[in-house]
């Protein structure tokens, strides 16, 4: 087999004389053909491009670590079929001193053999590669020139639907941006302009995920993309301040397995003078958001949330030993046959969380600390109930040392 240039190249090869030596590999659509081999093993760990795009041969393109090669070997996701046409290419990152082997075929025993060009390209990992605080900062109204080439996958953003219409609307190969807005306000960010078929998403913290996602775009259009309609755009109100965090990949041409597109886009995030401002849903709870999608009482424009907006403060509730930030409203609603208590204008440190503001001695949630109390504690406690658990060492089943602990909160009045 012949070695690759570990820092890139272009190396000629010719599928004329092959014969169909591989297992079957693990592409959508791909029957098998005839197939020759290249071995690569990288200097240093970083990403390759392999690709056969130029050449006039439809062909297949998967990476395995053995031979015989076949889909057991194969590395996760390293199979294409047509990525550049009917050429193909493959994206992946690899360590230092692996040797891999790089199978080349036709798409089937239908297609004419003949001559391809290959491609190798080295590249390093982009410095935003993963989303942290060290990502850039984007500066509002000012394009930012960039690529995703050589990027990993961070996020897969499922089900891909919450971004486009298509299986490989989640995307693939993604950096990250920065944005904190100086003031609070609708703002569109977009890739249109952009080379290559790109997603977007925005989320609240880092690092992102698929739960934290805020909105997610695949396709644009023609309309707000005209010259690249496979570009992205998004619009969504922003408070000033706050940091979000924000995803840039390449659309998975073939699915949630296949070769996220690689390449230069551009990226800008703008004013919009879309109507935005505070929004009570129906539970008391507020946030910002767009005029148009406030379903129930808006506060008015370039409003924003406050204790009182809504008509209901914020505050603790505490069902069981657990603390959410909610409203008065939306505590009772939750506590069903449990019971709650309610603690106005005070916060949790985290949801889920054993903490102060919640009075644990009061076990029965009657307002008030009794002999009653007791009783209702141990007899949670010999049922095994989470709610028992008041060590707080994280552990949900009750044990001796959580009787010991109530009856200390319990004689201290302890809330």
């Amino acid at each position: 087999m012949f070695a690759l240039p570990a820092g890139g190249g272009v190396v000629l090869g010719d599928l004329s004389d092959a014969t169909r030596d591989a297992i079957d590999v693990a592409c959508v659509g791909a029957t098998g053909g005839v197939d020759v081999y290249f071995t690569l093993t990288p200097a240093s760990a970083g990403t390759y491009v392999l690709d056969t795009c130029g050449s006039g041969l439809d062909t297949v393109l998967s990476l395995h670590t053995a031979c015989p090669t076949g889909g057991m070997n194969q590395v996760t996701g390293a199979c294409n079929d047509d990525a550049c046409g009917l050429q193909s290419r493959l994206v992946v990152s690899l360590p230092a001193g692996q040797t891999f082997i790089l199978r080349v075929g036709t798409y089937d025993g239908n297609v004419a053999p003949g001559p391809f060009t290959l491609n190798v390209a080295f590249t390093g990992v982009p410095m935003n590669d993963q989303c942290g605080s060290g990502v850039p900062m984007l500066t509002a109204n000012v394009p930012t020139v960039s690529s995703n080439a050589g990027a990993g996958t961070d996020v897969t953003v499922s089900p891909a639907t919450l971004c486009g219409t298509f299986s490989g609307s989640g995307g693939g190969a993604d950096v990250w941006y920065r944005f904190k807005p100086a003031s609070t306000g609708s703002y569109t960010i977009s890739t249109c302009g952009s080379a290559i078929d790109t997603v977007l998403s925005l989320h609240a913290a880092c690092p992102g995920s698929g739960s934290d996602v805020l909105v997610c775009n695949d396709d644009a259009g023609p309309t707000l993309c005209p010259a690249n309609r496979f570009a992205s755009t998004l619009t969504w109100a922003l408070e000033a301040g706050r940091t979000y965090f924000i995803r840039v990949a390449g659309y998975r041409a073939g699915g949630p397995a296949g070769t996220p597109m690689t390449g230069a886009f551009t990226i800008v995030v703008q004013s919009s003078s879309a109507a935005y401002g505070a929004c009570c849903d129906g539970a008391g709870m507020c946030q910002v958001a767009l005029a148009t999608a406030c379903a129930n009482t808006y506060a008015g424009d370039s409003t924003t949330c406050g204790p009182a907006t809504c008509g209901s403060s914020p505050g603790a509730c505490c069902i069981g030993t657990t603390c959410t930030e909610s409203t008065s409203v939306a505590c009772a609603s939750a506590a069903g046959s449990l019971g709650s208590q309610f603690v106005v204008a005070s916060a949790c440190n985290a949801p889920g969380v054993r903490v102060v503001p919640c009075c644990h001695a009061d076990f029965d949630k009657d307002g008030g600390i009794g002999v009653q109390d007791i009783f209702a504690y141990l007899n949670a406690w010999f049922g095994g109930s989470p709610y028992a658990a008041v060590e707080g060492d994280g552990v949900r089943t009750p044990d001796v040392q959580d009787v010991f602990t109530y009856l200390n909160l319990w004689f201290a009045g302890g809330c």
